[in-house]
């Protein structure tokens, strides 16, 4: 008989950061802050001592997690997050196969193999319509804006250039799947901190114009956020980690 291999819970805890600081939905409203941070991850690997990645899996639940992807909702609905909900979620949970964890790599999105079913059929979390992209069929994998008083940006993030029609997605040229790889990690004492000023660095929000991204190459509101999430703006291959995440203490 097989000996059975013993697994070790872990939560990956999330918070939301504009330019170093945490951020919240009211300093939208009356300065400079967040009017939403929503976005999936999977495919997530905790890294050893010895820069081995041990597989984490997911807990299912009947809300944020399924076995193979999880949603991160880092909105409450107030303030300037007028098009959130008022439930959040900033952990993601499992187990892994134990041992010492100096780092974190996860990839953003939704598993091709699931990016193209049926929200109104599948399991949670690809039940939430707020992250679903009905006219591209599939999902949006991150969706996030900043925003002052007179002045706002946001992005949606997902697959896009898709071939078939609803039901029946061929496939899609640009994946837009970033990845994330945090060399400093450990889960009991470590955030994983999602820095909006950094992914906005360069977008003007003292122009007095609303903009935003919606992934597509022929975009050109999407080239600098593209830069920061790694992902090439024409192909949508990613080409290097995501530069707004990184790792932040536990209070």
């Amino acid at each position: 008989m097989a000996a059975c291999t013993a697994k070790e819970p872990v939560s990956i805890e999330f918070a939301a950061y504009v330019h170093g600081d945490l951020a919240n939905c009211k300093e939208g409203s009356e300065s400079l802050g967040m009017t939403d941070l929503r976005f999936y991850v999977h495919d997530i690997h905790l890294v050893s001592d010895d820069d081995e990645l041990l597989p984490m899996s997911i807990r299912k639940d009947e809300h944020w997690q399924s076995g193979d992807v999880a949603l991160v909702d880092l909105e409450n609905g107030a303030g300037a997050c007028l098009n959130g909900t008022n439930a959040i979620n900033a952990l993601v949970e499992g187990t892994y196969s134990g041992g010492l964890v100096t780092g974190l790599q996860f990839q953003i999105g939704v598993p091709e193999t699931l990016n193209h079913v049926n929200p109104l059929t599948a399991d949670a979390p690809l039940t939430y319509t707020d992250m679903h992209w009905h006219w591209a069929s599939g999902y949006k994998f991150f969706r996030a804006g900043l925003g002052t008083p007179n002045d706002s940006f946001f992005i949606h993030l997902g697959s896009s250039r898709c071939s078939g029609t609803i039901g029946a997605i061929e496939g899609c040229r640009s994946a837009n799947r970033p990845f994330v790889h945090i060399k400093r990690f450990d889960p009991a004492r470590n955030i994983v901190a999602v820095d909006l000023g950094i992914l906005f660095n360069e977008i003007s929000l003292n122009d007095g114009i609303n903009s935003d991204c919606q992934s597509g190459p022929v975009d050109d509101d999407c080239l600098q956020p593209f830069h920061q999430f790694g992902l090439d703006f024409q192909t949508g291959e990613a080409v290097g980690p995501a530069t707004f995440f990184s790792s932040g203490s536990k209070k």
